[in-house]
């Protein structure tokens, strides 16, 4: 293993993003807060009188032709559609460790569904309307109510298949991203059989539906702002594997010279080998300088351990 880099590679190496790409990954995140308060618009209708006439109903009804500020809540969904899209394009599929993400495409998918839903509203009050269920069921509704019923069932399948595979991508790991990933799981989780009787019983719609619209919104926005390794990203000690952190706070335990010490120290060396970052550890000299071990190749220094292995 060679700890060796030349001094521009290692400035490089710990250096933030290219101009560039800092814009972008700055205009994702403002693209993403819009699209997100826009995609939320549910929050303000408790303070609007006469919008929400019974808790049984669902936030989409409000948007059927016909109800009062249909238009605009229309019109907030299908900009939320094409604001969170561009935050996506924009922030690209690069996670953490510069790799795609595969939840990525599932996730414009997602953007795109909440666009068409607000292009295509509902064409009755389905949650709180049995004469609109009943012509709803005999396919007896204009094409666009439909379309309506079809962009919202790929918009909640689409999120929660990206949520499983983001789940799934940073399994193990301890980044506050993968903490979020696993809460949203539990939750959806819990809360589809909840959505599902509501539905099927038709109360209290009004209560269930904001869960998973917040779920949704923290998903996406926790998305966008996870660091990006790669061109994208810083990829300095700021962004190295959690891994590699580990091995830096188990060295931070180094102080004494004994048998035992040396080991642990070949020990928290040895714990992720492919991943230790050369230019990481000779760029700061930490592990010279604060840990007390030599690193093979380094500067013969007096009093220090030697980790070869």
């Amino acid at each position: 293993m060679s700890f060796v880099t030349s001094g521009r590679s290692a400035r490089a190496e710990v250096g933030g993003p290219s101009r560039p790409a800092s814009r972008r990954l700055r205009a994702a995140g403002v693209a993403v807060i819009a699209g997100l308060a826009a995609y939320n618009w549910w929050v303000a209708v408790p303070f609007r009188t006469g919008l929400l006439k019974s808790a049984n109903g669902f936030f989409s009804d409000l948007e059927a032709t016909g109800q009062p500020d249909a238009s605009i809540l229309q019109h907030l969904d299908l900009l939320a559609g094409v604001l969170i899209l561009a935050a996506l394009l924009l922030r690209g599929s690069a996670g953490r460790d510069g790799a795609p993400r595969a939840e990525w495409r599932w996730l414009l998918v997602f953007a795109v569904a909440g666009a068409v839903g607000g292009l295509f509203p509902y064409a009755c009050t389905e949650g709180t309307s049995a004469a609109c269920r009943s012509l709803e069921w005999r396919f007896q509704l204009p094409v666009h109510h439909y379309l309506h019923i079809a962009s919202g069932i790929v918009e909640f399948a689409t999120v929660s298949i990206a949520a499983l595979l983001a789940r799934r991508r940073t399994s193990g790991s301890l980044a506050p991203e993968a903490r979020i990933y696993r809460l949203l799981v539990l939750i959806g989780a819990l809360a589809y059989p909840v959505l599902g009787a509501a539905y099927l019983t038709d109360r209290l719609g009004a209560f269930v539906e904001p869960v998973f619209f917040l779920a949704f919104s923290l998903f996406v926005g926790t998305e966008i702002f996870e660091p990006a390794g790669g061109p994208l990203g810083r990829r300095g000690p700021a962004a190295r594997p959690l891994e590699e952190r580990e091995v830096g706070r188990r060295a931070r335990r180094l102080r004494r010279h004994s048998p035992a010490d040396v080991h642990l120290a070949k020990a928290a060396l040895q714990c992720s080998p492919e991943r230790a970052s050369s230019s990481i550890w000779q760029s700061n000299g930490l592990l010279i300088r604060r840990f007390w071990v030599r690193v093979p190749g380094g500067a013969p220094l007096n009093g220090l351990v030697d980790a070869t292995f």
